[in-house]
This record gives structure tokens, C-alpha cells and sequence, in this order.
């Protein structure tokens, strides 16, 4: 999996530049988590000891987060402190999971996968990796006006709670 096109990628999707780091996050209990720093940039952390699909799932979450919740997320510091050197409490995973936040960012990650899976044929004659070509098939045949027609639907099914 190459860093570059995973950064290519992020900043196509998200809009904005977005650093990929390959670390654990801040805080202990996650295995990936976004950023916005107090300079405008976005960070993207993901737990490197996790397996291809894994990290490919938490990628694309995490880049949808950055996508609808930009205007939301607080900027911050938070970023420089140790991997996993922040302890709370674990929330509970199931009521995470039904905030209509989640849930439309799930949703745009979705449709982002599908879309990359479908176009990711056009490099099978390269010596790429599976998800090298989902990278590239979402920069090279993933047009702007398609992201912004993806949020847009992603963004209605929060706005409708969350419910589709």
C-alpha cells in the first residue's frame, strides 16, 4: 500500500490536503482517528498493525469524516501528544454507531468503496495491489462533481436523522 496514493487519494476526497499517519491515535481505544489541526490542515492516524482490509475500511471512514464534519471539528493540538497516550473511558460502541454523524460518514465511506471497486479493473495489467488500484481508481475516475454529488447525499441522510 503506498503512502503516496493514499495521500493523493485523501486530499481528492476530502477536499483539502490531509497527512496519513501510520500510527496508533491519541486516544487508546481507537484504531483510527482524524484531526484538524489549529493550522488549517487535516490528520488522518491509523493503527498500522492492522490488516489490509482494515486499515482500507478505516481510511476511507476517516476521509468521509473529514469530508461532512470539517466545519464541525474542533481545531486543536490534540494531534502532537503520544500515540495512544490519552485514557478515557470507551464509549459505548453501539450508541457511537447510531449517531447520524457515523452513520452518514459510513454511508459516503460506502459509496466510495463500491466506486473504487468498480473501476479498479482499468489497472489490473500494472503491478499494483488491490487497494493501489481502489487508490487510483478513485483519483483517476472519481470526478469532483461525483464527491460533491456523494456528500450531498450523505450529508441529506444526516440531516434526516441519520435514517435512510
Amino acid at each position: 500500500m503506498n503512502l503516496d496514493l493514499f495521500t493523493q487519494a485523501a486530499a481528492h476526497l476530502a477536499g483539502r490536503p490531509v497527512t496519513i499517519r501510520w500510527q496508533a491515535p491519541v486516544y487508546d481505544y481507537l484504531l483510527s482517528d482524524a484531526y484538524r489541526t489549529r493550522e488549517g490542515g487535516a490528520i488522518v492516524d491509523i493503527y498500522p498493525e492492522l490488516n489490509r482490509e482494515q486499515i482500507w475500511a478505516k481510511f476511507l471512514y476517516e476521509i468521509a469524516r473529514i469530508r461532512l464534519d470539517w466545519a464541525t471539528m474542533k481545531p486543536s493540538d490534540i494531534w502532537k501528544r503520544d500515540p495512544g497516550s490519552l485514557r478515557e473511558p470507551t464509549p459505548n460502541r453501539q450508541l457511537v454507531d447510531q449517531m447520524p454523524q457515523v452513520r452518514a460518514a459510513d454511508r459516503l465511506a460506502a459509496t466510495w468503496q463500491k466506486h473504487a471497486q468498480a473501476q479498479a479493473w482499468r489497472y489490473e495489467r500494472t503491478d499494483r495491489d488491490r487497494y493501489d488500484m481502489h487508490l487510483l481508481a478513485l483519483c483517476d475516475y472519481y470526478p469532483s462533481e461525483t464527491v460533491k454529488r456523494a456528500v450531498k447525499s450523505a450529508l441529506a441522510g444526516l440531516k434526516r436523522g441519520g435514517r435512510k
